[in-house]
């Protein structure tokens, strides 16, 4: 199988602001605009916030044996949320299913990072198992 026999219906949309990734620096400076209510969300994957995953990963990606010393948040924060919202879109597809379309599509969703997928794809692979231990397996 290539990449070109993967078919492109399953494919993750792309970003959709005009800069594929606006990663707030705090949690405290982003807006939750969805959060509050009286609404009862029954499935655990609405509790997923992009600015608690970002926080998470903002604190933590330099202790991951993957991280390049030196390498900036920035360039493993496309990787990052590449991998939590392909975990949602795929939502209940194994990694090693979807993984040719992850590799097929990295490069619009990279943003500005350097990274290869090589390097992106252990990045990736992290924030999408974070995702099924943190959301997923509640649904269960």
């Amino acid at each position: 199988m290539t990449l070109h026999d993967v078919n492109i219906e399953g494919a993750i949309p792309k970003f959709s602001s005009a800069d594929p990734l606006s990663v707030p620096k705090t949690t405290d400076e982003a807006q939750h605009p969805n959060r509050g209510g009286d609404q009862m969300n029954e499935d655990p994957i609405n509790e997923l916030d992009p600015v608690v995953e970002h926080g998470f990963w903002r604190s933590t990606y330099y202790s991951r044996p993957y991280v390049r010393a030196g390498v900036s948040y920035e360039e493993y924060a496309p990787a990052y949320q590449y991998g939590w919202e392909a975990r949602v879109f795929y939502d209940p597809r194994l990694f090693a299913e979807v993984e040719l379309i992850l590799i097929r599509d990295w490069a619009a969703h990279r943003g500005k990072s350097t990274l290869n997928w090589d390097t992106a794809r252990q990045a990736v692979r992290d924030s999408w198992n974070r995702i099924d231990r943190r959301y997923l397996l509640k649904k269960w």
